[in-house]
């Protein structure tokens, strides 16, 4: 399937090939890393298919496997990277129906991700550090 100009995820990874994303840690083979907009969980990222399909499993067998190959190599940077208590991977696409996975770091102390709201919107706070995080993120994905 083309890419969908009215999906914003399909935007993004457009945008991202014309010129780069400050956000983007890594591109796979089937996804790009990008770290989370919003840090309330330090170390949240977001692993987008680079293809516009609404469900993985509509993914041939091979892509699939090597998405969730990805999606576990995110996640282990992530885990030795930030040093989490849990790893939280959503797959849900309620809102964007473009296959793509939260990864939220979990520690022992701090708000569960349903408690905190609209943990992926923008945060102000965020910008002085993203670069850092990005920068950081990518030390454990050579």
């Amino acid at each position: 399937m083309s890419m969908n100009m009215k999906c914003p995820i399909c935007d993004r990874i457009a945008r991202y090939k014309k010129g780069g994303d400050p956000d983007v840690v890594k591109e796979f083979k089937q996804s790009i890393l990008i770290i989370g907009a919003n840090q309330h969980f330090r170390g949240y990222a977001i692993l987008l298919l680079k293809r516009h399909v609404r469900e993985p499993h509509q993914l041939a067998s091979a892509a699939q496997r090597q998405l969730f190959d990805e999606l576990m190599t995110a996640g282990d940077a992530i885990w030795r990277c930030f040093k989490p208590w849990k790893l939280n991977y959503a797959c849900l696409g309620n809102e964007v129906p473009h296959t793509h996975w939260h990864i939220i770091p979990r520690y022992k102390k701090g708000p569960a991700p349903w408690l905190v709201g609209k943990f992926t919107s923008g945060n102000k706070a965020f910008e002085k550090n993203r670069q850092e995080l990005v920068k950081k993120l990518r030390g454990f994905l050579k």
